[in-house]
Formats: structure tokens, C-alpha cells, sequence
């Protein structure tokens, strides 16, 4: 018996059946298993005496089938412990799996309450900073709802001006819908009128302003309305009326509006002031004098302040 290869708990269970092999009776304690028929199979001489001198004793008839059957039977038990022996490294294989995985579980318990606590931290990090934007937003929801009661005042008040503001261009379109002066003006003479085309101006006082504006808010037009006015005035041998400076006044205005970076000016003549052939023109009316003793129609100067046209004057 070579005991130095078995292991402590093998070598301590050999002792004690060993000890019951001499005394030749087997105690309750010992409980006597398959493995330990095996490890004395394999490990105890005694035994193993025993089966030898079975096996070599030359046995007669009739023991011979008995002993056949003896060997039949310990061939059985042997199969049989080997087939346990191969049961139990399965489920020692077995077990060690499942340790091992019994351990991975473990660890994976572990990775999930470290993962746990990680997102419950980040949730409670999450809800700080969410509870904060609640609080930012209800501060916004109040600052707004003070917004929208500034607008709804300024609404308010807007709507007083549009009120307003209605009320002032009905007005306006009334006055509006009423003949400009300058349009009357050329209803009454139609003379002047034809001269530019607008003798047959609409019924429409409005359509019929747009097209004086359009064609006295021309600069040539300006000019030649300055001349068709003095030319009235010498053939008639008077000054030029309200109606007709009024009109002269109107173009020059509705020129400016248009151009307003090449504006036309009004250029004046004074009474009793000397006569000055470069800066006045005087009426053939009146072909002597040398001081003014009346402006008939006032002149016209460009941007530049270059005379386009000389103040039409009497001379005395």
C-alpha cells in the first residue's frame, strides 16, 4: 500500500477502514460507500490478498459457478465504481463551474450595484439640476406673464392709436376726395391746362392729382410752367395771381419730393431794391426803371443755386 500518493482525507479514510478490516466489524460511524470499496481495491493489500487467493485456488465442482459469479459480480462492482468515479469528476467539473459562475455572478452583483449607484447618483444629479430649470422656468413664466400684461397694455393702447389714427385718415381721405386746389386751379383754365396735356383730367379728384403730380414734378415741366405764367402775366399786363404762384409752388414742392438731393429753390425779389439785369427779369410792361417797384412772379434756382429762371419784376 503506497499511501504517500493518496490524499490527507484519503489516507485518514483508509486508517480507519483498515482498522476495521482487523477488527473485523464495521462500526456505525464508518458507513461503508462504493468509494471505499474502491480505494481498497486500489490501496489495501489485505484485500487485495484476499482476491488473489480466490482467484488462484483451484475450486471444484460445484463451487466453480459460485466462483465465477463471485468474479462476475466484482467485475459488476468495479464497472460500477468506475462509473461512479466518472459521475463524481462530472459533478466536480460541475461544481467548479458553477463556483466559477457562482463568482461571475457575484461580480456581475457587484458591476450592477456599482452601476446602480452610479445612475441613482447621476438621477439625483438629474433632479437637482431639472428642479433648478423648474425653478428658472417658473421665474420665466413670471416674467413672461409680466410681459404679456405690458403687451396687452400696450395693445391697448395701440389699438387707441389705430383708433385714432383711423379716425385721422377718414379725415384725410375726405380731404383727399375733395379737389386739390391746384387741380381746380387747372379745371378753370383749360388753356394752360392744354398745354400739358391736362385739359381732360378725370372726374376722379384723386386720379386726377396723381396725374398733375406726375407731370409737374418733372423739371422741364417747372421751367415751362414758369414761362406759360409770365407770358399770362405780360399779355394781360399783371402779376401772377394766388392760384398761379400757388400751382409754381405746389411743382416745385412735388419736384423736391422726388429729388430730394437736386431740390429747386423759390428765388426772391425785394421792392425799392436796385434792378439787376443778371439777377432779375423785368416785365416788358414796364421797360424803364432802375429800382423794383413790384415782384411779379418769383424765380426759380437749382441745388447748385444757378438761376434757371430770373424773378419776373416791375421797375419804376
Amino acid at each position: 500500500m503506497n499511501t504517500m500518493e493518496l490524499s490527507f482525507q484519503n489516507q485518514e479514510r483508509l486508517k480507519k477502514l483498515s482498522e476495521a478490516w482487523d477488527s473485523e466489524q464495521i462500526s456505525a460511524d464508518i458507513s461503508f460507500k462504493v468509494s471505499d470499496l474502491h480505494l481498497m481495491l486500489k490501496n489495501f493489500l489485505p484485500l487485495q490478498d484476499l482476491i488473489r487467493s480466490f482467484a488462484s485456488v483451484s475450486v471444484k465442482e460445484p463451487y466453480g459457478n459460485y466462483v465465477e459469479s463471485i468474479e462476475q459480480e466484482i467485475k459488476d462492482l468495479r464497472q460500477k465504481l468506475e462509473e461512479k468515479n466518472t459521475e463524481i469528476d462530472t459533478l466536480r467539473t460541475a461544481n467548479k463551474d458553477l463556483i466559477k459562475e457562482k463568482q461571475n455572478l457575484l461580480k456581475r452583483e457587484e458591476t450592477l450595484d456599482k452601476n446602480l449607484l452610479e445612475i441613482k447618483l447621476s438621477l439625483t444629479n438629474q433632479l437637482h439640476r431639472k428642479q433648478e430649470e423648474i425653478n428658472i422656468a417658473i421665474c420665466e413664466k413670471i416674467k413672461l406673464e409680466k410681459e404679456i400684461h405690458n403687451i396687452k397694455n400696450e395693445n391697448n393702447n395701440l389699438k387707441s392709436e389705430i383708433k385714432k389714427i383711423e379716425k385721422e385718415l377718414t379725415l384725410y381721405r375726405e380731404k383727399i376726395e375733395k379737389a386739390n386746389p391746384s387741380v381746380i386751379f387747372l379745371r378753370q383754365n383749360e388753356d394752360l391746362a392744354a398745354k400739358f396735356e391736362l385739359n381732360d383730367l378725370p372726374q376722379n379728384n384723386t386720379e386726377a392729382l396723381i396725374r398733375t403730380v406726375a407731370v409737374f414734378s418733372q423739371k422741364n415741366s417747372i421751367t415751362d410752367l414758369w414761362d406759360v405764367i409770365k407770358e399770362r402775366c405780360e399779355n394781360e399786363k399783371r402779376c401772377a395771381t394766388k392760384d398761379e404762384s400757388a400751382l409754381l409752388t405746389s411743382a416745385i414742392d412735388w419736384l423736391n419730393f422726388y429729388w430730394p438731393k437736386t431740390p429747386f429753390k423759390k428765388t426772391i425779389a425785394h421792392p425799392n431794391s436796385a434792378f439787376d439785369f443778371n439777377l432779375q427779369t423785368k416785365s416788358k410792361n414796364t421797360p424803364t426803371g432802375d429800382y423794383i417797384s413790384e415782384m411779379c412772379l418769383f424765380g426759380i434756382s437749382d441745388n447748385n443755386g444757378m438761376l434757371l429762371r430770373k424773378p419776373l419784376v416791375m421797375t419804376e
